[in-house]
């Protein structure tokens, strides 16, 4: 998996650095309930999933933790095999994203992109 990871909610997106920075931030109900779409940084798509715990789902199809282990809420990615990359798709939610942010996407490809998001949404202080 090539980092950073992308997490996309919607037309919301965030950059993590690495998949322990991710998992800190993440809450493992919303993996649970699908909430999120990850991809690494090549475009392809990444499966996040909660380890442990004992869960059911309602009607709705949302998942809950009804008992708690010790090692219950850890959120794990792996890379989706076989290697499902969506580049194009990836290119345009982060255009989109910068465009709903009014900021201009001057670049076209991926990386140019991403870097552009993490300046945007990590910016350096001076």
């Amino acid at each position: 998996m090539k980092l950073p990871l992308i997490c996309v909610d919607g037309y919301d997106v965030n950059v993590y650095a690495t998949e322990e920075e991710a998992a800190l931030d993440l809450e493992p109900i919303d993996i649970r309930n699908g909430e999120y779409r990850f991809f690494d940084a090549a475009g392809c798509v990444v499966d996040a999933y909660v380890h442990g715990g004992t869960e059911y789902n309602d009607d709705k199809k949302r998942w809950y933790i009804i008992k708690s282990l010790p090692n219950d809420g850890q959120i794990r990615f792996s890379k989706r095999l076989p290697e499902e990359c969506q580049q194009a798709e990836l290119t345009l939610l982060l255009k989109d994203f910068l465009k709903t942010c009014k900021r201009d996407a001057d670049a076209d490809d991926l990386d140019s992109l991403i870097s552009e998001i993490v300046r945007f949404l990590k910016p350096t202080k001076k």
